[in-house]
């Protein structure tokens, strides 16, 4: 598993990638002792996801993590029209 983790102080995004032709596991341990856990959401899915629990990846599968705190002030900032305050 290819793992990466970009901060900033407005976003965290957590990229995982599987480039094998095998399933993958990336277990709630090893997210903890990293210090990642709690709600995310799949910005591919679309849906939420508890990296509380581990993480099974298909062959050759990616996901694409936004801190679900990040998601959900992003969402509540910017309205439907796709303009946010800070723009007004």
């Amino acid at each position: 598993l290819f793992v990466a983790l970009r901060e900033t102080a407005q976003q965290r995004l957590l990229l995982i990638g599987n480039f094998t032709p095998d399933s993958a596991r990336l277990s709630q341990q090893q997210l903890r002792l990293s210090g990642i856990g709690g709600q995310w959401q799949d910005l591919l899915l679309g849906c939420p996801c508890h990296l509380d629990q581990d993480l099974q990846l298909e062959p050759y599968g990616f996901r694409w993590l936004l801190s679900q705190s990040t998601a959900e002030s992003s969402l509540t900032k910017r309205g439907s029209d796709g303009i946010t305050n800070d723009d007004v």
